[in-house]
């Protein structure tokens, strides 16, 4: 970041209201973290691979199984993940461009992709489907071996091994193995075996931990 004026800040670790996607506190190290003149965190955790920055409105996350960038403002998002040891999923991609997106899932060896805004809707399925609805629009069903699939407008839905929920506009919530990850309008908090951290978007304050 251009002007960087540094400082160190200590999170405070274990307040706030009670949240089903809550790290648990018990056993954490706090971490620090720096804030420019700006306001704008940048934390990075070689131990763990994992990195957090904003820049105004825009959100950028890394660990050695997730990208995720945000812009807001742009009506922007992407989310990227591959399935760590234990989990079932091969890769899961998301983005939303504006009324457009784009989805890609391969779990357990089946795979689905979609691609829809309000004028069209182009699905892929690999694999053995056992059914498959077509409501008309962007509502459309889709019931595989490993996982289920659901679009409405454009939301997306996904059950399986994996836990997948998101508007089409601002608010996501994924489950894998090893993780608990939400973004919305209000705050962007990840939850994985090895850290916990949460940003609050509207004040800028900014937590993580490390387990142990």
């Amino acid at each position: 970041m251009a002007d960087r004026e540094p400082r160190t800040e200590t999170n405070r670790v274990g307040t706030g209201r009670p949240d089903p996607l809550l790290f648990n506190t018990t056993g954490m190290v706090r971490l620090d973290f720096e804030r420019d003149a700006d306001g704008n965190v940048e934390f990075d955790d070689p131990i763990s691979g994992t990195s957090f920055e904003t820049r105004g409105d825009e959100v950028e996350f890394d660990d050695p199984f997730t990208r995720c960038r945000e812009r807001p403002s742009e009506q922007f998002f992407e989310l990227d993940r591959v399935g760590r040891p234990g989990s079932e999923l091969d890769y899961l991609e998301l983005q939303r461009d504006g009324d457009a997106i784009e989805f890609r899932l391969a779990l357990a060896g089946e795979a689905i992709e979609a691609e829809f805004d309000d004028d069209h809707y182009e699905l892929t399925v690999d694999g053995d489907p056992i059914t498959f609805e077509d409501d008309g629009g962007n509502d459309v069903e889709y019931r595989g071996e490993f996982f289920d699939f659901e679009t409405k407008g454009r939301e997306v839905e996904v059950r399986g091994s994996l836990r997948l929920d998101y508007d089409g506009v601002d608010d996501l919530e994924l489950r894998d193995v090893g993780i608990d990850f939400r973004s919305d309008a209000n705050e962007f908090r990840s939850s994985s075996t090895e850290l916990g951290l949460d940003f609050e978007r509207e004040t800028g304050e900014f937590e993580a931990g490390r387990f142990v």
